[in-house]
C-alpha cells in the first residue's frame, strides 16, 4: 500500500472535513435529522480531519487524534496558530471518554454545546483554508 506524501494528504483531509463541516453548516439554524451524539461524532471528525490536514501542510505527520492534543501539536509546529482555538479544542474533546477510569463516564453535549463547537469549527476552517489555499 503506497502511503500519501503530505501534499496530497493535506488536500484529501481537508476534502473530507469540508463534507463534515457542510452536514454540520447545514443543521445549525434549524434543527437537523441527526441526534446530538452522531452530530458530535461528526463535530469530532471534523476537527481531526481539519487539524490532521494542517498539520500534514507543514510538512509533518500528526502524532495524536484527539483535539486538544492536535491543538498542542499544531502550535508547536506553528506557534503563530491562535490560541483562541485552544477552547474549541477543550470544547470538542469535553465529551471523549476512553475508557471508564476518566471519572465522568460517557455523555451527550446538547444542542447547544453542539452549535458552539460548529462555530468554532467555522473559525478553525476559515483559518486553516486561507493557510492551505483550498476552499471548501
Amino acid at each position: 500500500m503506497k502511503l500519501l506524501d503530505e501534499k496530497t494528504l493535506a488536500q484529501t483531509t481537508y476534502s473530507e472535513a469540508c463534507k463534515y463541516l457542510a452536514a454540520l453548516k447545514s443543521g445549525i439554524d434549524r434543527p437537523s435529522r441527526f441526534n446530538p451524539m452522531l452530530r458530535y461524532n461528526i463535530c469530532v471528525l471534523c476537527f481531526e480531519k481539519l487539524f490532521v490536514a494542517y498539520i500534514a501542510h507543514l510538512g509533518m505527520m500528526a502524532e495524536h487524534h484527539v483535539p486538544l492534543a492536535l491543538f498542542k501539536e499544531t502550535v508547536k509546529i506553528d506557534p503563530a496558530f491562535p490560541a483562541d482555538f485552544e477552547e474549541i479544542a477543550r470544547s470538542v474533546g469535553r465529551f471523549e471518554s476512553i475508557c471508564s477510569i476518566d471519572g465522568f463516564g460517557y455523555q451527550t453535549p446538547t444542542d447547544r454545546d453542539i452549535q458552539g463547537m460548529i462555530s468554532g469549527l467555522i473559525k478553525i476552517n476559515d483559518y486553516i483554508e486561507k493557510k492551505i489555499g483550498n476552499n471548501c
